[in-house]
Formats: C-alpha cells, sequence, structure tokens
C-alpha cells in the first residue's frame, strides 16, 4: 500500500500527520502509537472507516490515504510521578553539604579533579527496560552507544529503514529522556528481521538469548551504514582481517600450504585450563587442528592451520568463548575460569610480519613518549612534589593509516566497554553492560538501573565464580599524544609552583 501521512484521534486528543508506512509490519505503527500516547501495544484497537488493524493490514486495505482519520481505543500506563527531590548543584549548596556523599542527588554523582579539590555534579545515563529476557539486547546496545562514529552516521543516514530509524530513535531517547527507555520498537524490527530472537518459551514468554549473536546480527546489519569514502563504516570501525595457512602434518601429505584471507568483526578469546590471561587466549585461537581430506593421502587427514591479524580495527570487539554445547545433556555450558584482561591491551603477538613492519612507527613514537613521562615524573619527585598530575595533551596524531580509514597504526588499545553475563547456561542467566563514559566515570547499566562503578570493579569481571563474568570487551585504539616543548615546560613550570 505504500507510506500516508495520517490524523490520529485518542478520545479528546488528536496528533496530526503520523506517518504510517504499510511495508512494515503493524507492530511498528502500534510502537509509534506507544510512544504518543502511552498506551501500550497490547491494549491497543486501531480503527479506520470500516476496517480494525489486527496483525496484518488487510482490513486497511483501500482505505489509508493521506489525511485519513485513524481512531485510537485503550487506556494509557501512568505518566511518572515528578521526582520528590530534584538534583542540586554547587551553587545551590553549602560547604558542609559539599562534604557529604553524592546519595542527596538522585541520578547525578560527585566528580573531584585528581587533587581533590574541584567539585561539580554530573549526570548519569539512564538505562533501558528489561521486557522479558531482553537484558542481552539492552547490554548489547549500551555497548554499541561508546562508538560516537555510528552515532554520528545513525543520524546522517537518511535512506528509509525501519531497523536504522528504530535504532536511532532508541538512542536519542537514551540521550534526551531522564528515564529509562523502552525498546519496544526496536525490539519488533529485531524480530521482524531476525525472528531467532522472537523465539518463546513454553510458558509463551521470549528466551533468553545470546548476547554475542546479537551484537554480531546488529553489526551485520549496520553494514548499509557508509564510512569514509563511502565504505561500509562496521567493516571499517571493527573489521580484523585474518592470513592463514593450513598445511597437512602427516608424513605423505601436502607439503605446501594452502593461503587464505578471511574478514571478521571480532576476534576470539579460546579458554582452556593453560589461559590465564586474555592474550594467551587470543594467541591459542590462531593455531587450530582441523581434519580434512588429503587428496595427495586420499583419506582424511591432520591438518594444522596457522592464522596472524593483517588488518586491526580502531575498535576491536573480543568475544570470550565461555558456552560449549555439552552433547550427553544436550545443553549449554558455561566455561567459569577467571581470564584477566587489563584496561590497556597490546595486540602486537597477534599481528603478521607485515603489519608489524607497519606499525613500528608510531609504536616507536609511543615509546618516546612514554620515556619522556617518565622523565618528568622522576624529574618532579626528585623536587619534592607530592602531588603530580598527569600531563594534560591538547595535540594527537592520527591512529589510522593514510590508506585505510578507521585502522590502527600502533597496536596499542584502552579498553572501552565490557558485556558480561551472569549464569551457568547460554540459555538463561543475564547480562550487564559496563561503559566508559567521555569524562572518564566507568557505568555499570543492569537493564534500568545505571550506577557508577570504579575500574576495579571492572577489572574484576575476569570471571571464577558465579559473579558476572565478561563475554565481550570492546577495546578503543589508544591515543596517540603529541609532547611538545611547550607542554613540557608547562608541567616543569607547575611543579615548580606547586
Amino acid at each position: 500500500m505504500g507510506q500516508f501521512d495520517v490524523n490520529i484521534k485518542w478520545g479528546k486528543e488528536k496528533f496530526n500527520d503520523i506517518t504510517v508506512n504499510t511495508d512494515e509490519a503493524p507492530e511498528i505503527f502500534k510502537a509509534q502509537l506507544f510512544a504518543l500516547t502511552n498506551v501500550p501495544p497490547e491494549r491497543q484497537k486501531i480503527m479506520i472507516k470500516g476496517g480494525v488493524l489486527k496483525d496484518s493490514w488487510d482490513n486497511f486495505q483501500g482505505k489509508l490515504k493521506n489525511g485519513a482519520m485513524i481512531m485510537l481505543m485503550g487506556s494509557a500506563d501512568p505518566l511518572p510521578e515528578k521526582p520528590k527531590e530534584l538534583p542540586r548543584f554547587m551553587e545551590d549548596m553549602a560547604d558542609a553539604e559539599m562534604n557529604q556523599d553524592c546519595s542527596h542527588v538522585g541520578p547525578y554523582c560527585c566528580i573531584y579533579d585528581v587533587k581533590g579539590e574541584f567539585f561539580r555534579v554530573a549526570k548519569i545515563p539512564v538505562g533501558i527496560e528489561n521486557l522479558g529476557n531482553t537484558c542481552y539486547l539492552n547490554s548489547v546496545i549500551q555497548c554499541l552507544r561508546v562508538i560516537p562514529e555510528l552515532k554520528t552516521a545513525l543520524q546522517e543516514y537518511s535512506q528509509s529503514d525501519a531497523f536504522v530509524k528504530q535504532l536511532k530513535d532508541l538512542w536519542n531517547s537514551l540521550d534526551n529522556s531522564p528515564e529509562a527507555a523502552k525498546p519496544i520498537a526496536f525490539l519488533l524490527v529485531l524480530h521482524a528481521n531476525f525472528p531467532i530472537f522472537a523465539e518463546r518459551g513454553p510458558q509463551g514468554g521470549l528466551k533468553q538469548q545470546d548476547a554475542n549473536e546479537a551484537w554480531l546480527s546488529i553489526c551485520r546489519y549496520l553494514h548499509q551504514l557508509p564510512g569514509a569514502g563511502n565504505k561500509d563504516l562496521m567493516e571499517e570501525l571493527f573489521g580484523v582481517q585474518y592470513r592463514s595457512e593450513t598445511k597437512c602434518i602427516e608424513e605423505g601429505g601436502e607439503t605446501e600450504a594452502k593461503v587464505e584471507t578471511d574478514k571478521q568483526l571480532s576476534i576470539s578469546c579460546f579458554i582452556d585450563t593453560d589461559v590465564k590471561y586474555l592474550l594467551t587466549g587470543l594467541k591459542k585461537n590462531l593455531v587450530e587442528k582441523i581434519e580434512k581430506k588429503s587428496e595427495k593421502l586420499d583419506r582424511q587427514a591432520q591438518y594444522e592451520k596457522n592464522s596472524t591479524i593483517e588488518r586491526l580495527p580502531h575498535y576491536l570487539a573480543v568475544n570470550f568463548i565461555r558456552f560449549y554445547y555439552k552433547t550427553g545433556t544436550q545443553n549449554s555450558a558455561k566455561i567459569l575460569k577467571d581470564v584477566k584482561f587489563q584496561t590497556e591491551f597490546d595486540a602486537w603477538d597477534l599481528c603478521g610480519p607485515n603489519l608489524q613492519e607497519k606499525l613500528k612507527p608510531n609504536r616507536e613514537k609511543l615509546k618516546l613518549l612514554t620515556d619522556k613521562e617518565l622523565d618528568l615524573l622522576s624529574r618532579k619527585k626528585k623536587n619534592g612534589v607530592r602531588k603530580i598530575e598527569p600531563p594534560k595533551y591538547t595535540q594527537f596524531e592520527k591512529t589510522h593509516f593514510d590508506e585505510d580509514h578507521g585502522s590502527n597504526n600502533h597496536g596499542w588499545y584502552t579498553l572501552k566497554a565490557v558485556l558480561t553475563h551472569k549464569g551457568r547456561s547460554i540459555d538463561g542467566g543475564h547480562y550487564i553492560a559496563w561503559t566508559k563514559q567521555e569524562d572518564g566515570r566507568w557505568i555499570k547499566f543492569d537493564d534500568d538501573k545505571a550506577t557508577v562503578v570504579t575500574e576495579e570493579e571492572v577489572l574484576a569481571l575476569s570471571g571464577g565464580g558465579d559473579w558476572h563474568t565478561a563475554y565481550i570487551c570492546i577495546f578503543e585504539t589508544k591515543k596517540l599524544p603529541v609532547f611538545t616543548p611547550d607542554l613540557e615546560n608547562d608541567q616543569m613550570e607547575n611543579m615548580e609552583t606547586s
């Protein structure tokens, strides 16, 4: 039927020029009405002269046109009450109040500088409501929100696409609403495009889903967003390119290795009894024993596949392989082993020799920068400075290769987000997102609840028990500052007057 601008009448309320797109499922239109009226889709009765909207647009066939009047019946959920205590800011507080904790400012927290002297009140971002086993989706969305390039691309995307539109609307709601967002419309378009996430259990409720599968599904769908030079944005930002050599390791087999290249949106951390650290698990995943038909031996034979990374992206998504299928009980089980990760990560050992050679110049710049910082720190200590501030950089080098926008040109990363799972099975449990904000704070998003946490709490998510365990880590390319003579002189001058 197409797309129409209609008018909606709901009791005494009237909404004009509301777009109806019959190429989308009626659930999307119901979600639009929910956003307008707060009437949940299950309580909506939508009518046009001569027809009532059901699970398809059949009853509206031939009745929709621009300017048509649509009647909505149904009671709305109550609007949230105004908070009893509004946030209070520094200008309105007495000195004694500033020394108290931050519980009096509601969804806000206190921020101090490194000297503990400057005070301000910062807003805590809002969470996302759980619509019934949708914590996996809420966590993925919160982790994706740490990528400003993706937010910009969503805002600038002009093509008609329900999935992109609803994701953009959800993000706008998270940015502008003082309360947790309800992802009803986005959940509906997700189900329409990926029916596996719409599966329901015996009691009729939505099943718990795998957050990593949701992460990859959403990222692959967003391939249509253009990056630099109209390239694929997600491949530009997350694309890891591998080079692999597969060779028969049995006597008499083929001696020449088969060379292949592959692109993926994440890398995997293999976990066994020997893996205690992230890098160890990543390196183990690059070596694989496989069995396949040998033309030379004319039978199944053992092969070894060795891979190296030939392209590092700006954002590195790491999936911890914590779930495996138990054939005996025919269900999934979880590896609870403690695998340490840090706030800084060096991918050098995962790269092939060609990429390592390209990384060397900027790695040398980072080394010189670190040496200068250590020298400055030593000189400050010799001068008896007690409170030492790190240098405040204002100039930065580019961190991508000229011919490859969105790449990493030195191999170092900093931790940006962690998605965790609590439970023993991929079919159950609970997912939470922990993300680092632009001001340096770490926020824990437990569905609609958002709280400030410490970096130590985030690093404690490495596993070893039934508490939340890292399942996906998102690393961002480390900034490459420019250490100028003026900066060094300023630092030394501050040091002498401290």
